[in-house]
């Protein structure tokens, strides 16, 4: 008995391709062309986050950039302040005095006594009578009256007022804590406004 040899397979027929898609689209599996979504989003994902990166390291620098600018205005800056002064000064001293001093007198003086007056009378010769007299006599005149002495003064003096002080921060250990802050944002906004994008290589010289 003889075994009949198989019957070869026949070919399918090839699918004809869709009406107006190129042949290259058709001709790859969708895997390839998922993969190359994936890097696509994954791309202008990456682009997006580096631009928001950069904007976000720009305000930051700016910021920095401010406050530094404010610590600089800060540092020559002048601020008048007003200081109560409220207390009790004792005073304890000696005062010499040397001078002449014209005082006024304005007063009256009453005068009463009894005069005696020698009147000549003929026949009996010189006789005293005896005059009352009672008046007031008016005094004006000035006087100068030297003075040297020493007076002792002990008092207790009370103090109120209010002084202005104006302070300026340059020279100050506050202006050099400032001077260090200011400095080192200086170089923060510095290196903060580089970009953060890798600098390219520069191509090697020839030989």
């Amino acid at each position: 008995m003889t075994a009949t040899p198989p019957t070869p397979a026949e070919p399918s027929p090839e699918r004809p391709p869709l009406q107006g898609v190129p042949v290259f689209l058709t001709s790859r599996p969708l895997d390839y062309w998922l993969l190359w979504v994936v890097a696509l989003a994954s791309l202008a994902l990456n682009v997006f986050l580096i631009n928001t990166l950069l904007s976000a390291r720009r305000q930051v620098a700016e910021a920095v950039g401010v406050v530094a600018q404010g610590l600089g205005q800060l540092r020559s800056a002048r601020f008048t302040y007003q200081v109560h002064i409220e207390q009790t000064v004792p005073v304890n001293l000696s005062v010499p005095i040397s001078d002449t001093i014209r005082v006024p007198i304005a007063t009256t003086v009453p005068l009463k006594t009894t005069l005696q007056v020698p009147i000549e009378l003929p026949l009996l010769g010189t006789r005293i009578i005896n005059v009352p007299v009672q008046t007031t006599i008016p005094v004006n005149l000035e006087v100068e009256v030297p003075v040297d002495l020493t007076v002792p003064i002990a008092a207790t003096v009370p103090v109120v007022f209010d002084v202005p002080v104006e302070i300026a921060l340059a020279g100050t250990p506050l202006d050099t804590a400032l001077a260090g802050s200011q400095g080192y944002l200086e170089e923060l906004a510095a290196e903060l406004g580089t970009s953060l994008l890798v600098q390219p290589t520069p191509a090697p010289t020839p030989q």
